[in-house]
């Protein structure tokens, strides 16, 4: 069930935004009978085994769109696609990428989730400027030093990855908006360091300590998910209730058996999700947010709590 703010997608919607008019071309033999008038080219789902190398002629090519299918390499070349702004080649066979100098220097966003990726992209190029990277679901195990082209990254998705640094993540940017690390194995994040641009935090399903994301460090955080860690312990959640600007907050399967009284200094939350936990009551403080959403399912809530939940708070879509 889709459930918490779609405003916060993960996925960049800049290839079809509803205010772009130009064509996009879905068929590689027409294109090339106007390669000049070729900005946006989406080739998702056509068997392609390779990267086409007639793509290159596309001198002025904005948007390239290579999704679903089984290319393996992606055979880039200095003086080429400089003004590609974003190249989205998800769910194919990639088990390597290198951008070569002076290539693909306007890029803005890259995602190439759902590959087969050993290493993080070398992506060391001083003319690039990313400001969205999503590599979600491969099999990277080590974020590298800083790298340059991440100096103005905004929105970073690294989502079922086994990293072993994966605290690194937040080291690239300083203009760090969305972060996702679901299930990399993150166990901490730098000391001492203030995350003032992040809006949106992902982390979920994975052994960090909680009590780390405090308000000092994330003062304008308004999305939150630590689904499937343990928060078994009665003070385990105080500190996320001292994030005064949460907005979402994800806490499905967490072994939450209380809901602190703290709770009500979320004074922002609009929506919650408690998913598979083991509540059995709400505390007072509860009833006093002004929630729009919240989803109970699985929780072991008898009819009288059920019936006191919809009472206390009419105006809340509620799901048990």
């Amino acid at each position: 069930m889709v459930f918490l703010h779609s405003g916060f997608s993960q996925e960049s919607q800049s290839f079809y935004a509803s205010t772009i008019t130009e064509k996009v071309y879905t068929d590689l033999r027409i294109a090339l009978q106007s390669k000049e008038l070729v900005h946006r080219l989406n080739l998702s789902r056509q068997e392609l085994k390779s990267f086409p190398q007639e793509i290159f002629q596309f001198e002025n090519l904005q948007y390239l769109v290579l999704n679903e299918n089984e290319i393996e390499q992606i055979p880039l070349r200095s003086n080429q696609l400089n003004n590609l702004v974003y190249l989205s080649i998800k769910n194919n066979k990639i088990r390597e990428i290198e951008i070569p100098d002076n290539c693909l220097t306007q890029l803005k966003e890259l995602h190439l989730d759902f590959n087969q990726l050993l290493e993080f992209p070398e992506l060391n190029n001083e003319l690039m400027e990313l400001t969205t990277l999503s590599l979600n679901y491969n099999y990277i195990t080590q974020l590298p030093p800083n790298q340059i082209s991440l100096s103005r990254l905004q929105h970073f998705n690294m989502d079922a990855n086994p990293l072993r640094n994966a605290e690194q993540a937040f080291t690239y940017s300083t203009q760090l908006e969305r972060l996702s690390l679901f299930r990399t194995k993150l166990d901490s994040i730098p000391k001492n360091l203030v995350f003032g641009r992040i809006l949106k935090l992902v982390l979920g399903d994975n052994p960090i300590d909680l009590k780390q994301i405090t308000a000092s460090s994330f003062p304008k955080l308004e999305y939150l998910d630590a689904s499937h860690c343990n928060l078994y312990s009665n003070t385990a959640l105080i500190p996320i209730c001292k994030l005064k600007s949460l907005k979402y907050l994800i806490l499905d399967d967490c072994r939450i058996q209380n809901l602190p009284s703290e709770i009500i200094n979320l004074k922002k939350l609009r929506e919650i999700s408690l998913i598979k936990n083991d509540l059995k009551v709400l505390p007072p403080e509860f009833y006093q947010l002004k929630l729009k959403l919240i989803n109970l399912e699985k929780n072991p809530l008898n009819q009288e709590q059920k019936d006191l939940i919809r009472k206390k708070l009419p105006k809340a879509t509620i799901h048990f």
